[in-house]
């Protein structure tokens, strides 16, 4: 996987869903767009959970990593301009 270089970190490490998006989601909007959020958690659903989501905000999900059975890795780019309803 081509390394991805986050301009924030979010940890929530210890946290399941769905805490790990809803804190995601307060992060990314104090974000300016274009901006890459990296997300470190516990919960392995956040594999799907995120896309989802993704999908839903308008953001950019970049991928995903697993770094052990108890950690995982995501990353997020901000929208860059508001999401159209």
């Amino acid at each position: 996987m081509e390394k991805i270089k986050p301009d924030e970190v979010l940890d929530c490490l210890g946290l399941f869903c769905p805490i790990p998006i809803l804190k995601t989601a307060a992060k990314l909007k104090e974000m300016k767009g274009g901006k890459v959020l990296e997300v470190l958690t516990s919960d392995s659903e956040v594999e799907i959970n995120m896309p989802a989501f993704c999908q839903s905000s308008g953001d950019e999900f970049l991928g995903f990593e697993s770094l052990s059975s108890e950690k995982y890795r995501v990353w997020v780019r901000r929208r860059t301009r508001e999401k159209l309803t």
